[in-house]
């Protein structure tokens, strides 16, 4: 009785065990970079997104901050407004406001300048 020899040798075998190996090996590699890629992606998208949402809130701030001062600003000189209206409807006679109406103060020929 002869032995049956097999189809394929011991190195066609091997060889076909090692491409199978290395397909394997390519697969799997290309696998964890499409996975690394998609979290890679995904991860830069929420931090842009993350920095946009700050970067908006603190200009925000700024804004607010710069309406608050021009509020008070505003206070400010409504109140020296009033102060002033205040002077013109109580004068007093002892001390010349140039101030009010500085034309009258320089006149040509008997016209006030204007």
């Amino acid at each position: 009785m002869r032995r049956q020899r097999p189809v394929l040798g011991r190195r066609p075998l091997i060889m076909l065990l090692l491409a199978l190996l290395v397909a394997l090996f390519f697969g799997g590699m290309w696998l964890l970079s499409t996975l690394n890629l998609r979290y890679a992606e995904g991860a830069l998208a929420e931090l842009r997104e993350r920095q946009i949402v700050d970067t908006f809130h603190a200009n925000l701030d700024r804004i607010d901050a710069h309406h608050r001062r021009m509020e008070q600003n505003s206070r400010g000189l409504a109140r020296a407004g009033v102060l002033l209206a205040e002077m013109e409807v109580e004068p007093d006679r002892s001390h010349p406001r140039p101030w009010s109406r500085p034309w009258q103060s320089f006149r040509r020929r008997g016209r006030p300048c204007g």
